[in-house]
């Protein structure tokens, strides 16, 4: 895939993360936009459960919308390779379901888009698998 291409196109739904709050999170210091940010999603769940926001909506149907494009194309490709002119050259056939194949399976696994909030209100309701001390100190039962 091409660098220039939109990040929905590659299945990447968040910008990267700037340097200087990459920088004060990697020496342990919480920045005090995330901080705003996190006070700002417990108040929204003080008032009831959590409402898909506009912009949030348009990133999910984008990315539903980039899903269904590459599947649409992958049969394309099939329906191609499945010409007669094309059924032919074996090489060419070939080249062409190969193709179809790594199409659905990136629209398959493509990540789905999500806003800061989604990931940090996901990151903030799933909890930590707990280890068992046995399991730690890599002892048999």
């Amino acid at each position: 895939m091409l660098a220039a291409s939109p990040r929905a196109a590659r299945g990447v739904g968040q910008k990267a993360e700037r340097q200087a709050i990459y920088q004060l999170r990697r020496k342990g210091i919480v920045p005090n936009v995330r901080r705003e940010a996190a006070k700002e999603i417990l108040n929204e769940l003080k008032r009831g459960p959590l409402q898909e926001k506009p912009w949030e909506k348009a990133m999910r149907e984008r990315n539903e919308l980039e899903r269904k494009t590459y599947l649409e194309e992958a049969q394309r490709l099939r329906t191609k390779a499945a010409e007669k002119e094309i059924k032919q050259d074996q090489r060419k056939q070939q080249f062409l379901l190969r193709a179809a194949a790594d199409l659905e399976r990136f629209a398959r696994t493509m990540s789905k888009a999500k806003s800061k909030r989604q990931a940090t209100v996901e990151k903030a309701t799933t909890k930590a698998p707990v280890k068992s001390k046995g399991a730690d100190q890599g002892l048999e039962r």
